[in-house]
């Protein structure tokens, strides 16, 4: 299945449940000093917050994560918010967001602020936990 295919097939996220997931991200694994910043632009959510999204991989906080190179170690897991830090966050499985975010900028949580994807733009897919 294609990307297009995936987002087409995707239920959309409430607000309510996406803040959760990702204000809870950014709690967790993103720098305490720029965390103000990062809930700042996900709550709005604006075109910056697609232009900065680059940025947050100089803001998290590597110690909580190990690089992986495929979704075989979440195959427990029925499905997660994924965001590619523009649009509305959706609902989908680890499979679905291994191919929606290889070689993009997004977070694909599946239990908030303790078990996460974060995906690169340069390729690297890092699994954080707490």
């Amino acid at each position: 299945m294609d990307r297009y295919q995936i987002f087409n097939k995707a239920e959309e996220c409430n607000k309510r449940e996406a803040d959760y997931h990702l204000f809870a991200f950014v709690r967790s694994f993103v720098f305490k000093e720029r965390q103000s910043r990062w809930l700042s632009l996900i709550e709005k959510r604006s075109d910056r917050t697609y232009r900065d999204s680059g940025k947050m991989l100089d803001h998290l906080d590597f110690s909580f994560s190990v690089r992986v190179k495929s979704i075989e170690i979440l195959s427990g897991y029925k499905a997660g918010v994924y965001w590619e830090f523009h649009d509305q966050p959706v609902k989908v499985g680890p499979d679905e967001a291994f191919v929606l975010g290889m070689d993009r900028d997004a977070i694909y949580s599946l239990n908030p602020g303790r078990l996460a994807l974060h995906f690169s733009h340069e390729g690297d897919v890092c699994l954080f936990t707490s």
